[in-house]
């Protein structure tokens, strides 16, 4: 049994627990989803679809990629990938993600989250790591004008981080 097949009995077995609340059932529903797909994930949500469920579907995708690529999880990794994804899921993640330069400006944005929420910054290779899932799931391709824009908002979020900027 593979570590992704492992993820997704476990959260199989929490679905059908009698002590998961609906609102939280939606979320993991949508995560059971996200790691389910393999293939690319959809950014925007389906008509109907709850936020929760939308951000339960890209915390699991980003997940799965991360099994995937053989990524060893620990608590912070775990909670900054679901954070992050779950940020794109938001109004102003969507938002985000409907601008024209749209991987850009919904990495900052879900960084920003993520680094608000755990009060620290987000280690530069699990930073990198998200930012490629975004710009997989976006079909955005790598550039080296993307990863220089990537490495000066990274340096500025970090600089106003230090400083109490963030909060």
């Amino acid at each position: 049994m593979t570590e992704l097949d492992e993820v997704i009995q476990a959260l199989q077995r929490e679905l059908r627990s009698e002590q998961a609340q609906p609102g939280d059932k939606d979320t993991r529903a949508g995560m059971l989803a996200g790691l389910l797909e393999a293939g690319p994930a959809r950014v925007a949500p389906n008509p109907g679809e709850t936020v929760y469920h939308h951000a339960g579907y890209l915390s699991g995708h980003l997940l799965r990629w991360l099994i995937v690529r053989g990524q060893v999880f620990d608590e912070r990794l775990r909670s900054s990938a679901t954070g992050y994804a779950s940020s794109l899921a938001d109004p102003g993640g969507q938002a985000m993600l409907d601008k024209p330069d749209r991987p850009m400006t919904a990495h900052s944005y879900a960084a920003v989250r993520c680094e608000r929420a755990s009060r620290q910054a987000l280690p530069e290779s699990e930073e990198r790591m998200l930012f490629e899932w975004l710009l997989e799931v976006t079909r955005t391709p790598y550039t080296q004008e993307r990863g220089a824009t990537f490495q000066r908002l990274r340096a500025h979020r970090q600089d106003r981080l230090r400083s109490g900027g963030l909060s």
